[in-house]
């Protein structure tokens, strides 16, 4: 009774209340595993406004593409890079939060909307470092929610495809198109658009060893995509997740 008056939650019927106390039970279970002494877990976990959700509710949040389906690279193939680090391990560890080229952690809401918020919040760091001017914009992932033809709204999509459709299209600030976590008529206005990528080899596809990930954030921060449906996220709090459990 506490987690609902908590999370301000509503049930309309009692088959309702025991299906999600039933949900709350099973989250509660886990959060206590991973949070017990001598566990092998890394992080914390706790209760959150999804500890009563189903597994069904929650993967059709996040609701990403998956890898099968991803379209096909740009024109040239796309570079591959190879891990280049020094022999002093120079790049064995970066944090681009306290760079101030990263903008603050969003929500995305009840909309299956991650590759909008992974595809803008790229750009801005990328347009903040090599710009020159350490200039950060705040981005709009509604208007590729609502813009994009080329992915699905609220409904999912990859983050190439968004830098595909800013090749063309000039990126619109938060402060100008609000996100919503809905998706809704195209409201893209040109004259606001602050950046874009230049075409479509502005991007490129990175190794998924750790040697080639460490050398591609080295330079700047990169889009990723993670099997985020268990558990172990569902009840993430703090903390670094090693678990073997976390999928792919």
């Amino acid at each position: 009774m506490k987690y609902i008056a908590k999370w301000n939650k509503s049930y309309l019927t009692h088959e309702e209340f025991r299906a999600r106390l039933a949900r709350w039970i099973e989250a509660d279970d886990f959060i206590r595993e991973v949070n017990a002494p001598g566990s092998e877990h890394t992080h914390t976990a706790g209760h959150n406004k999804f500890s009563d959700w189903t597994r069904e509710e929650y993967r059709k949040m996040l609701n990403h593409k998956l890898s099968g389906e991803a379209p096909s690279a740009p024109a040239n193939e796309p570079i591959v890079l190879e891990d280049h680090r020094d022999e002093n391990g120079v790049g064995s560890e970066m944090n681009w939060s306290g760079k101030g080229c990263t903008t603050p952690i969003k929500n995305q809401e009840q909309c299956g909307s991650c590759y909008s918020f992974s595809a803008s919040e790229t750009m801005e760091s990328s347009y903040c470092i090599t710009s020159g001017t350490n200039k950060l914009w705040t981005l709009a992932p509604q208007q590729v929610v609502d813009c994009d033809s080329g992915n699905y709204g609220c409904n999912g999509g990859w983050f190439q495809k968004a830098w595909d459709y800013y090749t063309d299209h000039g990126a619109m600030q938060e402060s100008e198109y609000p996100y919503t976590g809905y998706e809704g008529s195209c409201k893209y206005n040109s004259s606001q658009g602050v950046v874009a990528c230049n075409n479509s080899n502005t991007y490129y596809t990175v190794d998924g060893s750790s040697g080639p990930m460490m050398t591609a954030v080295n330079t700047k921060p990169m889009s990723v995509t993670i099997e985020a449906d268990s558990w172990v996220f569902q009840t993430y709090s703090s903390g670094v997740i090693t678990s073997s459990s976390c999928g792919q």
